[in-house]
């Protein structure tokens, strides 16, 4: 395209005009041309009064000094002659379809989230990443209703790419399977050393800055190389750092003999499989699983360099002792945007990794997952299919000399991952709030956050808005929130807080009905827990005379409480009743742990102020969340813990607290602030849901009660629970699907699948609740799912005869 432009505004600004919208442009041909004597330019100078912006005039037509508006204006009113620029721009745009796909999704955005796209780069590398990334971004959130929750141990289609870039690039005959994905490597060598909780690990001296601080500090001369059944999870003996070059790792192996390395390659050994080999011949001789990092030399490039131990797991399994770690840090436009992935062939490593994640850390953040998706997408785009594939090949049986995750984790986990297993085989409509439609403001705010370049770090700490939130919602004094921390999961957040209440000595509480999920990690921790009976009349809310009882069993309780609504039941815990709970722990010396995750879709949206806890002591309060329900971010959770005093160490100590990228700050900090100042947008599109939600709600526990169930209602939320109170110790013959005939006696451990057989419908099991007898229904499902849910209950009802 050709075009004739006048350089009134400045030639500065007439080509950023072209470059910030994706256009290369070349100056065919320019000159000056004489202002007319009857145009007025005084507008043009009233807009320079008013802003920092100077237009660009000259004296004649051969002054080469430009001149504002108000000196042209002045110069020209006593006479003089003034002129502007004319130029002649060939205009041709880069990347023209993925372009057209982010303009299309631009149309109905504001003008801020359209001023803010900027498709200028300095460097055309740059361009090339990120430009088919925003077209990429603009496509998905165009086509989904809603953001989906993943899966703790990666995306499914994430890990495929992840396994199709090995395959094509490297030649690894490797499938999602042997993939588990973590929010960086730091966290994934954090998991593998407290999976195995070794006395005594080996790790390369660059990659200790990662690990905490008391974990290098510590050091058992007459325990070291041994290890215990008891070990508590997490607890590691002694750690000695290692150098990098592999001859003198392997004479630290043979003279120690620790139970975990974990280490890097130098640059020269990775020129060939020899210095890999001998690291596993050497590990396997004294029984030592090792943990390789290569982070450094994974190339996101068509052209990859060589990689030697990538070259070996081309033609050999990788040994079960083994784990290959990768962190994904490298890349050309977002700077520490980090997600890192575990290679295994060995499935138990996998599985109890992967259980791991799902208690400790929750989802990766999906936005991470997206963009180095994106760049796996691309440079697969560039290989035919199928040409690299391989026969899958046999793992190899582990040895029972190397150490093993101690009884009591392993233990935890199993328990873990049979719960979970059971209940997610049930739950293929019932994923928590994913069905939940994403605000178009949400939208928006993500593509704007990834779209704008140079974007300071004011404007990505979103902690302000995050008090003025609280504050406003729940009533929260500000002493009580001055030290914010921020976090991509709020489950990494309990578990900082299940780790202090161990060291502390402390008994941690749960009340039946709370997320069993945080029960599990609290079991895999070691933190001494018990269950509360809390009774159904009272919503399985914890009452005062609760609180007396759990401070004659623990000298030092921490009461775990969701809320304002608690989750799965939807009640709402009031003003009063917070309030009186809170009093009653600072007078019994007892912390009160307050999870805000699953709030924000109260059904009475009259109160726009839930709590008012000025007037309430609440230094004895550890509050946490994230604002997955209260905007309806669906997988893309942010997560905060607001704490005092001395207890802000335990959330900055230990662990890796990962925090978010700065995109993600940048789209909460924009989201919050909306919300904040009541955007009439954003408040419709939240209100429209609480209604849905709230309309499903009265019609569910209508159809419930007519089925002979007894559901608690829900004044919150995107669940309910409900218990089956005319089919309990009921005997039952019916036609199974297949045609054969079974008679049985319904109880609560054959329930579910009596209702699948007759019904032909999954619903959500009690184990996601914790509440003996009670069954958990989302409200969130699409339409015809819901549609579907009711007529099963009804069949239900109709085969059973109550």
């Amino acid at each position: 395209m050709v075009f004739n432009i006048g350089g009134r505004p400045g030639q500065a600004v007439c080509e950023r005009l072209f470059e910030r919208r994706g256009f290369r442009i070349s100056k065919l041909w320019q000159t000056r041309v004489n202002q007319a004597a009857d145009t007025d330019i005084l507008a043009l100078v009233e807009i320079e009064n008013n802003s920092r912006h100077r237009f660009e005039f000259f004296m004649g037509r051969v002054s080469k000094e430009p001149i504002s508006a108000r000196t042209a204006w002045a110069y020209a009113k006593y006479g003089g002659e003034i002129s502007h620029g004319l130029s002649v721009y060939s205009c041709q745009l880069h990347q023209p379809n993925q372009v057209k796909t982010i303009f299309k999704f631009l149309n109905k955005s504001s003008s801020e989230t359209r001023g803010a796209l900027d498709l200028h780069f300095q460097d055309d590398s740059v361009a090339e990443e990120k430009i088919p990334f925003l077209a990429h971004l603009a496509h998905a959130l165009e086509k989904t209703s809603s953001i989906p929750r993943e899966l703790p141990v990666g995306k499914s289609g994430f890990k495929n790419l992840i396994a199709g870039f090995f395959c094509s690039y490297h030649d690894l005959p490797i499938s999602q399977d042997n993939i588990v994905v973590y929010p960086s490597i730091a966290v994934a060598i954090e998991h593998f050393l407290c999976l195995y909780s070794p006395e005594l690990a080996l790790i390369d001296g660059s990659l200790t800055k990662l690990l905490p601080s008391k974990w290098l500090a510590s050091f058992s001369a007459e325990n070291l190389g041994k290890s215990s059944d008891e070990q508590l999870f997490g607890t590691i003996g002694t750690v000695i750092e290692a150098p990098k070059q592999v001859d003198l790792v392997l004479q630290l192996l043979l003279r120690l003999k620790p139970q975990v390395v974990v280490c890097s390659l130098a640059d020269f050994e990775m020129k060939s499989s020899a210095a890999f080999e001998r690291l596993l011949d050497s590990s396997a001789a004294v029984h030592a699983r090792v943990l390789l990092d290569i982070s450094d030399y994974i190339e996101l490039s068509s052209l990859p360099g060589s990689n030697g131990v990538l070259q070996y797991l081309s033609n050999h399994v990788l040994p079960p002792h083994a784990t290959i770690v990768c962190g994904l840090l490298k890349n050309k436009v977002y700077a520490d945007m980090e997600v890192a992935f575990i290679i295994s062939e060995n499935k138990e490593v996998l599985d109890l990794m992967g259980k791991m994640a799902q208690l400790l850390i929750g989802e990766t953040a999906i936005s991470n997952q997206f963009y180095y998706g994106c760049l796996f997408h691309e440079l697969l785009a560039f290989q035919l299919p199928g040409r690299h594939s391989k026969p899958n090949r046999i793992p190899m049986e582990e040895a029972d000399h190397f150490i093993k995750a101690p009884v009591r984790t392993l233990e935890s986990l199993v328990e873990a991952k049979s719960s979970t297993r059971e209940a997610s085989d049930r739950t293929d409509v019932n994923s928590i709030g994913s069905l939940l439609v994403t605000p178009t403001s949400v939208k928006m705010a993500i593509f704007e956050s990834f779209a704008r370049q140079n974007i300071t770090d004011i404007k990505t700490n979103p902690t302000a808005e995050i008090q003025r939130f609280l504050k406003v919602k729940l009533g929260i004094k500000s002493d009580s929130l001055s030290n914010i921390i921020l976090c991509d999961n709020s489950k990494v957040l309990f578990s900082k807080i299940a780790l202090m209440c161990r060291d502390d000595g402390g008994t941690l509480f749960f009340p039946y009905g709370s997320n069993e999920a945080y029960i599990y990690a609290a079991k895999l921790l070691g933190v001494g827990f018990r269950m509360i009976q809390t009774q159904a009349d009272k919503g399985f809310k914890v009452t005062e005379d609760i609180i007396t009882k759990v401070s004659e069993i623990s000298r030092k309780p921490y009461l775990y409480i969701a809320g304002p609504t608690v989750y799965p039941t939807g009640v709402v815990y009031s003003d009063s009743e917070i309030q009186a709970l809170i009093s009653a722990c600072s007078k019994r010396g007892a912390h009160v742990i307050i999870d805000t995750s699953f709030s924000g879709l109260e059904f009475d949206t009259s109160k726009s102020v839930i709590w008012d806890l000025h007037e309430v002591d609440c230094s004895n309060v550890l509050l946490f969340g994230n604002f997955s329900f209260s905007l309806l971010l669906g997988g893309l959770e942010y997560a905060y813990g607001a704490v005092q005093g001395s207890i802000t160490s335990a959330f900055t100590d230990g662990w890796s607290v990962n925090k978010p990228h700065c995109t993600l700050g940048y789209t909460m900090k924009k989201l919050l602030r909306l919300y904040n100042e009541n955007d009439i947008t954003l408040h419709e599109e939240l209100m429209e849901q609480r209604k849905l939600l709230c309309k499903r709600a009265e019609i569910l526990c209508q159809v419930l009660r007519e089925s002979g169930w007894e559901p608690l209602v829900p004044s919150a939320g995107a669940s309910l629970i409900a218990r089956p109170v005319a089919y309990e110790g009921r005997s039952l013959s019916y036609a199974k699907r297949d045609g054969c005939t079974k008679e049985t006696y319904i109880n609560t451990n054959n329930f579910l699948d009596v209702i699948s057989d007759v019904t032909g419908f999954h619903f959500c099991g009690n184990a996601l609740s914790a509440i003996p007898g009670y069954y958990q229904f989302d409200l969130s499902l699409q339409e015809q799912d819901f549609a579907d849910a009711l007529e099963a209950l009804k069949k239900l009802k109709e085969v059973v005869q109550v």
